[in-house]
């Protein structure tokens, strides 16, 4: 295999999703780096090239979705270049091979389906932020929701890649530490790493989670500072970062679209714009709580196997959060995600139009 594609992070996994179309000249292979308005910016042994899509993979036959056969960033594609280069002619996306480790979301205006916002990531990390003394409660909650957070580890869960958890901007409070360790207690499982790309609190840490050739990406609101961490890793301002305006907490929506990064250590990075709001995936489904298996195993104390955990006698999970040994906000998150789920998959068995929380 060239040297680039194992340097953009060529595995085992690409290898055997390359398996069912037999020989393929290694030219053609490239990873997409950049994604655009009906353009993508790929990687591969010719170096980087700005590509389009096929015509026909604008539209989904009826057992497909269009956010599974349109390349996002991560994706492994096929390439065909033109006969006559020097016509200004660029390359065509004709494959996107299969994905490993994908974050998805609920998109408007797509009838329901996912929308795919990075593949082939090993890790994923969800950037949350502490707030400057004085801050409102509002502007508290924007930067910082656990339930947010547990909303984005289900979908993170769901698409098989490992999650982290990043509370950045510890330089602007002392509360930082206290923050960081009650998510600890309350993700129990999932890894949180209190940073600060101002003054490098944490860096170290979080580049053990950035292993050579592994890719890793970047998620949550506008204004955590998830691009002053990716310049930090990567060593260079690659990405524009505006301060957040503290009053509200709000980011400035400064990356624009998704691009992947090497650090200098062989990580690949992945950036992805603000999301003023985050809805699971149509395809999620009530086995991909995993987040949350320290409820599933509490459950499997309770009387009834269908526990709602609401009023049900001998109730497990509820006596767990009566001793102070479950969160009663992480039972309550648990409840919402799974409520959820279940109402969003009766609309869609009948014919209702499909709802998503945020």
């Amino acid at each position: 295999m060239h040297d680039t594609l194992l340097t953009l992070g060529w595995n085992e996994y690409a290898a055997r999703a390359t398996e069912r179309l037999g020989a393929i000249d290694e030219s053609r292979l490239a990873r997409v780096v950049g994604q655009h308005r009906r353009q993508w910016d790929v990687a591969g042994a010719g170096g980087l090239e700005r590509a389009v899509l096929a015509g026909r993979r604008y539209k989904p036959d009826g057992t497909q979705r269009v956010t599974d056969i349109q390349p996002v960033v991560g994706d492994w594609v096929l390439i065909r270049r033109s006969d006559n280069p020097g016509k200004g002619e660029w390359p065509v996306i004709e494959e996107v091979l299969p994905r490993a480790g994908t974050l998805s979301r609920s998109a408007a205006g797509r009838n329901g389906q996912g929308q795919v916002v990075a593949a082939n990531v090993d890790r994923i990390a969800v950037v949350a932020a502490c707030s400057p003394p004085g801050s409102s409660e509002g502007a508290r909650d924007r930067a910082l929701n656990p339930r947010r957070i547990e909303r984005y580890l289900t979908a993170i869960e769901a698409g098989g890649a490992a999650p982290l958890v990043i509370v950045n901007k510890a330089d602007v409070t002392d509360e930082g530490p206290e923050l960081a360790e009650r998510l600890r207690a309350r993700l129990i499982r999932v890894p949180v790493i209190l940073a600060s790309a101002k003054t490098g609190l944490g860096l170290d840490e979080l580049s053990s989670f950035a292993a050579p050739r592994q890719t890793i990406g970047f998620v949550g609101l506008s204004g955590v500072g998830k691009s002053s961490l990716v310049n930090a890793l990567v060593g260079e301002d690659r990405q524009r970062t505006q301060a957040a305006r503290e009053e509200d907490a709000r980011g400035r929506h400064t990356t624009t679209h998704r691009e992947l990064f090497i650090a200098p250590s062989g990580a690949l990075i992945i950036d992805t714009p603000g999301m003023r709001e985050f809805s699971l995936d149509t395809s999620t489904a009530e086995e991909d709580l995993s987040a949350f298996d320290d409820i599933a195993l509490l459950a499997e104390g309770c009387r009834f196997r269908d526990c709602s955990h609401r009023a049900e006698p001998a109730c497990a999970v509820r006596e767990a959060v009566a001793r102070g040994e479950l969160d009663p906000d992480r039972l309550r998150s648990y409840q919402s995600l799974k409520d959820e789920i279940v109402a969003r998959d009766k609309a869609a068995r009948e014919g209702r139009p499909v709802r998503s929380g945020r």
